[in-house]
């Protein structure tokens, strides 16, 4: 019985939070002004038969109009007319405490209610709504000074209980009231903080992908501070895929993409575990550095050894696509930062740059292309043969070698 009950009462709830577009912080007080409409939906019935049993039908009928005010909020919500919601709210509750103080009396604690009632016209609307919450509590503070003005002029006209007796009641459910409501929204707060503070690090997560660590924890902590850098020992990666071209003319969109998915999913895990730093794609063409955003010095052993397991993941690639791969590598001074502000990505700019470029376009299938100084700071360590001296555009005679 109980569980069809709360499942409702969850459904009441949402009633207009599930909007799309609807922003995270308008939901908390949507859910909140519906909350407090089905607290009113439940109060109100139980005065209702205390008034008809006072032989007092033309107020339990105002009571009951007050019941339908309620079902009203829940409605605009539903619409989701959510102001027009909150401001219902607000000014049923606000003739039904007037209309109170007038029928037990100043003396029952009827009025023990506007402190609440004013809180609550800034819990139930959102901030680009506050001016709306600033009139609605000052109408209510109006509405609680003209009440505390007349005092024990007010007469009462339904002697339910002794005086006394009603204000010890009304005072403790006002009291009450105020504390519910502010535990509801601490409650919202902290679930909507959690629910941001999940927001903010999934954004983390999607930016520490797209830039280097070192370089998105800055952009983070100064993100209006312009994030350049020289580097002066920098190895630089151009990879590119041989008959990628002919490839995606004759298979479909789709498989094309999961094939460079699979490939430069590969390459960054290379890249990781040899301490390189992807810098970005161009179509099938791939860009890595090492030296850059961190400094290190054996940065050109470490660019040779990612590149040569780049060559023997592509010669390892399963499938019909006979696909190769050929990469350029160049060592030398660069500059390294983020340009724009929309669809940001790291990059670096220099003549080293440009060189380890041609050094790829220049290359050969399924070969490794580097230059003398590249050459010079890994020949201890990694074969390489001379290839000799290549006429390269826009640079003229550059001597080349390749990685055996």
């Amino acid at each position: 019985m109980l569980k069809p009950v709360a499942s409702l009462v969850v459904r009441l709830l949402d009633l207009g939070s599930d909007s799309p577009g609807l922003a995270l912080v308008d939901r908390k007080h949507i859910r909140l002004t519906n909350l407090l409409a089905l607290v009113s939906l439940a109060n109100i019935p139980i005065w209702a038969p205390l008034l008809l049993a006072a032989d007092r039908a033309d107020l339990a009928l105002q009571y009951s109009l007050a019941f339908g005010a309620g079902a009203l909020v829940l409605l605009l919500d539903f619409a989701g007319r959510s102001l027009a919601a909150a401001v219902v709210l607000i000014v049923a509750s606000q003739f039904l405490l007037l209309r109170s103080v007038g029928v037990f009396g100043f003396d029952s604690g009827v009025p023990f209610y506007y402190g609440a009632l004013i809180v609550l016209s800034f819990a139930v609307l959102p901030r680009h709504h506050r001016r709306w919450a600033y009139l609605l509590a000052a109408g209510s503070l109006a509405e609680a000074v003209a009440v505390l003005v007349l005092g024990d002029r007010l007469p009462i006209s339904v002697p339910l209980l002794e005086p006394a007796q009603l204000r010890l009641l009304n005072g403790a459910a006002a009291f009450g009231t105020l504390a519910l409501l502010t535990a509801v929204i601490f409650s919202v707060v902290d679930a909507t903080e959690d629910a941001l503070s999940e927001e903010r690090q999934r954004a983390d997560r999607l930016l520490f992908n797209v830039l280097p660590a070192s370089v998105a924890q800055r952009l983070k902590d100064a993100p209006e501070e312009a994030l350049a850098d020289r580097f002066e020992e920098v190895t630089i990666l151009f990879a590119d895929l041989v008959g990628f071209t002919e490839l995606s003319a004759r298979v479909t969109p789709s498989e094309i993409v999961t094939l460079l998915n699979e490939l430069f999913t590969v390459f960054d895990a290379i890249c990781d575990e040899h301490g390189a730093e992807k810098i970005k794609t161009i179509g099938d063409g791939y860009m890595a550095a090492c030296g850059a955003p961190v400094e290190r010095e054996d940065h050109a052993l470490v660019m040779a050894r990612a590149a040569m397991a780049m060559r023997a993941a592509v010669q390892d690639y399963g499938g019909d696509e006979q696909l190769g791969v050929r990469i350029g590598l160049n060592s030398g001074p660069v500059v390294g930062g983020i340009v724009g502000q929309s669809r940001v990505h790291y990059d670096l700019w220099g003549d080293a740059v440009n060189v380890a470029a041609r050094m790829e376009s220049h290359g050969e299938p399924g070969r490794i292309q580097l230059t003398r100084a590249t050459w010079e700071r890994i020949r201890h360590q990694i074969p390489c043969e001379r290839r000799g001296e290549i006429e390269v555009k826009g640079r003229g005679t550059i001597e080349a070698f390749w990685i055996s």
